[in-house]
C-alpha cells in the first residue's frame, strides 16, 4: 500500500468487485460438503472467465473479490456478462443466489477498502 501511495500523483486506478453467495450460512450449515464444492466450483470458474492480469480472492462468508487494474470499462462490462454467464451455467443440485457488483476505484481510496475488509 505504501509504494502505491508514493504514486498518487499518477492517478491510478483499479476495478474491485464482489461476488457474493447470498445464503452462505444456510448452505454451510445444511450442507457443508456441498458447499465447499460449490465454492470450488465458483473459484474455478472465475479462474476461467477473468483476465490472467487480474487477482482473484476468496474473503471469506461465501464472498470472493477480484481486483482488476487499468481495463476500460466496456472491457470491464465484458469480462463481467462473461463471468455472469459462466456462473449461471454451474451444475450444482443446490439453487444458489450470487450477488456481483463491481466498483472503479483511485489506488489512493483503496486503503479505505483495506479497512473495510
Amino acid at each position: 500500500m505504501q509504494q502505491i501511495e508514493n504514486y498518487a500523483d499518477l492517478n491510478l486506478w483499479t476495478y474491485v468487485g464482489l461476488i457474493r453467495c447470498e445464503r452462505y450460512k444456510q448452505l454451510s450449515e445444511y450442507y457443508p460438503d456441498e458447499y465447499l464444492r460449490i465454492l470450488r466450483q465458483i473459484a474455478k470458474d472465475l479462474k476461467i472467465s477473468r483476465l490472467k492480469s487480474e487477482f482473484i480472492y476468496y474473503i471469506a462468508d461465501g464472498t470472493f473479490m477480484v481486483i482488476s487494474s487499468q481495463i476500460t470499462r466496456e472491457m470491464m462490462e465484458k469480462i463481467n456478462t462473461i463471468t455472469k454467464e459462466n456462473l449461471r451455467k454451474m451444475s450444482i443440485p443446490i439453487p444458489i443466489d450470487l450477488k456481483m457488483s463491481m466498483q472503479k476505484n483511485r489506488f489512493r481510496e483503496l486503503s479505505g477498502i483495506s479497512r473495510i475488509i
